[in-house]
């Protein structure tokens, strides 16, 4: 490993897997979490906030094995579960918060995706998109089953054929112009989740004094968009829109720094959400792909991030494993 490379590690659900309502939900395990960042912490150099911006403006070359965590979406668990263990290794990360959910009590269409195909068996929800697709043949912009199957029947990173194919259908697969897309989803989420959305976001978000807490405690609070959107999806100017207005909500609730960090939803952007970066003077931006980050060489608002699943997972009795989250 060279000076210019640097480790970002991304996590999103951390909790009991066994005791949860919700175990069809991949999350790290509590104790798996903790013997990573013990993991980490004996064997990176986390560096600190003006360190990292220092390397991210080019001023600071990344020291030996140098390292950062990231956790995305603005959950509870990071409150309830990551707090307590970076304490207790005097550990920090950065926490990147999609605005919609906390500031209007609703659930984002990624985790209303998540707790359908962990409350459905997965063919079954498959079954059950066919027959709307095949319901809706002749309205603009739908295709043909057969056509969606080819498109998105593939493995996924970590995900076989079968999930991929419905999580993108539900994602961005069915057009959305005409409602479809959402009206789909927010129909299988109160048949096989709940009726009572703001209840459910509620508990599985962070409110706005949690976040306010974790900033105190020097945790970095990043851009996660307002509305948790595919970026490269929308128009430049609904991109810039949907960013400023979680910048404003930052601001509002008084957990800016002189850090601003960006994190792409799903890992998607464009060369306009590139521009949009440095035209609002960002320190750096983060993908999903999988990768050690070259933070000399690589693009500063594309910067690649390990999963979780790509450390070892220690079990705290010392035995190692790969991940499996």
């Amino acid at each position: 490993m060279n000076n210019n490379e640097l480790t970002v590690v991304t996590y999103h659900y951390v909790r009991d897997v066994e005791s949860t309502l919700w175990p069809g939900i991949k999350a790290r395990g509590v104790g798996e979490f903790e013997a990573q960042v013990k993991w980490i912490k004996e064997n990176y150099y986390l560096l600190d906030t003006k360190e990292l911006k220092a390397v991210l403006g080019g001023r600071m070359r990344v020291p030996k094995r140098g390292a950062v965590l990231t956790f995305d979406d603005g959950y509870m668990d990071h409150y309830q579960t990551v707090m307590p263990i970076l304490r207790k290794y005097e550990a920090w990360g950065v926490f990147f918060i999609a605005g919609m959910a906390v500031n209007e009590n609703v659930v984002m269409d990624v985790n209303k995706i998540q707790f359908v195909a962990a409350a459905v068996d997965i063919h079954d929800l498959g079954v059950e998109i066919k027959a709307f697709v095949d319901e809706q043949q002749g309205e603009e912009g739908i295709k043909t089953w057969e056509l969606y199957r080819q498109e998105y029947e593939k493995p996924g990173r970590f995900d076989g054929p079968e999930i991929v194919l419905v999580k993108k259908m539900l994602q961005f697969g069915l057009p959305n112009g005409n409602g479809f897309r959402e009206q789909l989803v927010d129909d299988l989420f109160r048949k096989y989740v709940t009726k009572n959305e703001a209840d459910f976001s509620k508990e599985l978000y962070l409110d706005v004094n949690q976040i306010h807490e974790m900033w105190d405690e020097g945790m970095i609070i990043g851009n996660h968009t307002y509305s948790h959107k595919w970026l490269g999806k929308m128009s430049d100017a609904e991109q810039k829109e949907d960013i400023i207005k979680m910048d404003k909500l930052l601001n509002d609730w008084g957990v800016v720094d002189d850090l601003s960090l960006m994190c792409y939803p799903y890992g998607d952007s464009n060369e306009a959400t590139w521009k949009i970066m440095k035209e609002l003077k960002y320190d750096a931006a983060f993908s999903t792909v999988g990768e050690v980050a070259d933070v000399r060489f690589g693009s500063i608002y594309s910067l690649p991030r390990l999963d979780t699943n790509q450390l070892p997972v220690w079990e705290i009795a010392g035995a190692i494993s790969p991940g499996v989250s």
